[in-house]
């Protein structure tokens, strides 16, 4: 999910809500290479306003770290916001896995890619 400015016909700007622009200063970080910068960015924007999106983009750094334990109460937390979110549910279930068996086949991918 991207959030995005909008404009409305003579009203000005409506802004973005400080978590989301966290988030999105986050992916630009993940796009640089900078996952430190990135990282902070989650951690304000959660401490804002713990989005799903936001838990899960976490997560999957944590991860990338070897903090499975922290990767896994991301996706905790992000189900307790959003008990239907697949992409929570999906990473739940590789963490589940040995960590040579997760992320092969047809779950290589999360279901929804649109983060």
């Amino acid at each position: 999910m991207t959030a995005g400015v909008v404009a409305g016909c003579g009203s000005g700007e409506t802004q973005l809500p400080s978590s989301a622009k966290l988030y999105l200063d986050a992916q630009t970080s993940l796009a640089a290479g900078d996952k430190a910068e990135a990282m902070e960015a989650l951690n304000a924007s959660i401490a804002g306003e713990p989005t799903p999106w936001a838990l899960f983009l976490r997560a999957k750094l944590l991860l990338g770290t070897g903090d499975e334990a922290g990767a896994l109460k991301d996706c905790n937390a992000g189900l307790e916001v959003a008990p239907d979110d697949t992409s929570l549910a999906w990473l739940k279930v590789e963490l589940a896995k040995p960590a040579a068996s997760r992320f092969q086949g047809k779950f290589k991918d999360p279901p929804a890619q649109a983060r």
